[in-house]
């Protein structure tokens, strides 16, 4: 007979393995365990001991499952590799997929990140501000943003004393804040927060070049937007494997030095989050030169089950301003450089005057006022310059429409 029975089933004092043609003869029934006499075709004999025949069944089932136990490492094994060969086949899929031209990227990088369309679910989102003031310290502000629709939301922030709440409706928004211009940092984190827009092409832009840059052991693809003006190129940078925005570098000719710490030149854009299906960003940081200027970080974004309808209504008080989603940008018609005060001249002094500036449907400017100061009679210069400018307005399909500006005038020895 061949090996009826594993070698952990037998009893101590009986032989522990059975030859390959060994022949059983079964003894009388007896209520003690039964030992079946082995006669091998040689002159031995062997005896095994097993237990009564009742018993037979249990064991038979303990080693089917000990073997199944044996075998169960195999399985996942061969779970885990089929796994690591799907991901690799997936990752040579999309690269396969990557785009190969410039227009492509950018076509594909837009409106990944944009979480406020019409599709997208209700949702709250609470972050925090940081901004770096003149004194070179980061003031910490909250930025708070309940979303129904495209056209219903609320936003609000405030900000070293100043406060701005805006109230969405249908291609318009309601605006009240505490000052009747917008600070530079604020303006700044506007833009910064706009990342679904970095990647569309401006009507002063044309797509240049694209090549591959490594920053950090970080392999990027870049696209350049050379401005038809001559001041210089936009470039935006893709991760190559999603396709995401991750950074955008504004690269202007003969910037002064002056200006260098008021001018964001980079955006970055890192820790992504899929919500609805988009890829948003949880941490946005804008450079001025290699200093982080205005930063933002998400710290929730929920869905809002049920939102309070008095969160949207706004004051009488509140300013009307009608939103555009691919407007024309502004054009500067006339402009004329402000006149060098002549002490300032007189002394060698330099300075930077930023103004805020409303321009209108007919192409002036109202609501002029200083938000960068360099000393008073700059500032009363940089004014009267500015104040003669005029501009051909933003236009939303054909349509002109009031929007916002912030000008740089510089004094400049030599």
């Amino acid at each position: 007979m061949r090996q009826l029975f594993e070698p952990p089933l037998f009893r101590p004092g009986c032989f522990q393995q059975l030859g390959p043609r060994d022949r059983t003869r079964q003894k009388p029934n007896s209520a003690k365990p039964v030992c079946w006499k082995l006669a091998p075709s040689g002159p031995r004999q062997h005896v095994a001991s097993i237990s009564p025949p009742w018993q037979f069944a249990f064991y038979a089932k303990v080693m089917a499952t000990s073997r199944a136990m044996r075998a169960l490492p195999r399985l996942v094994s061969l779970i885990v590799l089929m796994m690591l060969l799907f991901l690799v086949l997936q990752q040579t899929s999309s690269a396969q997929e990557a785009p190969r031209e410039p227009a492509e990227w950018i076509k594909r990088g837009s409106g990944m990140g944009n979480i406020q369309q019409a599709n997208t679910r209700p949702f709250k989102l609470h972050g925090e501000i940081r901004i770096l003031t003149v004194k070179e310290e980061m003031a910490k502000a909250a930025f708070d943003l309940v979303w129904n629709s495209p056209s219903q939301w609320r936003e609000q922030l405030q900000l070293l004393g100043y406060s701005r709440l805006r109230l969405g409706g249908e291609h318009k928004y309601w605006l009240q804040r505490s000052a009747p211009f917008e600070i530079l940092r604020v303006d700044q984190l506007d833009h910064l927060l706009d990342f679904s827009s970095k990647s569309r092409v401006g009507s002063h832009e044309k797509i240049g070049k694209m090549q591959n840059k490594k920053e950090n052991g970080i392999v990027r693809t870049c696209v350049d937007l050379n401005r038809t003006s001559g001041t210089g190129k936009r470039s935006l940078c893709f991760d190559p494997a999603t396709g995401v925005l991750v950074m955008e570098e504004d690269s202007q000719l003969q910037v002064p030095t002056l200006f260098q710490a008021l001018q964001i030149t980079r955006s970055e854009y890192s820790d992504f989050h899929d919500w609805a299906g988009h890829q948003y960003p949880y941490t946005m940081v804008a450079f001025a030169g290699k200093t982080p200027a205005v930063e933002f970080h998400v710290e929730e974004l929920s869905s809002a089950e049920s939102i309070d309808p008095s969160l949207f209504q706004h004051g009488d008080s509140a300013e009307e301003w009608n939103t555009c989603d691919s407007p024309e940008e502004p054009a500067v018609l006339v402009q004329q450089p402000p006149k060098y005060p002549e002490e300032a001249h007189r002394n060698a002094t330099s300075g930077v005057v930023q103004i805020y500036a409303v321009i209108e449907t007919d192409g002036s400017l109202s609501h002029l006022a200083v938000i960068t100061s360099a000393r008073p009679d700059m500032d009363k210069a940089a004014l009267d310059a500015v104040s003669k400018w005029r501009y051909k307005p933003p236009a939303c399909n054909g349509m002109p429409f009031r929007t916002h500006t912030i000008i740089t005038t510089t004094f400049l020895i030599g």
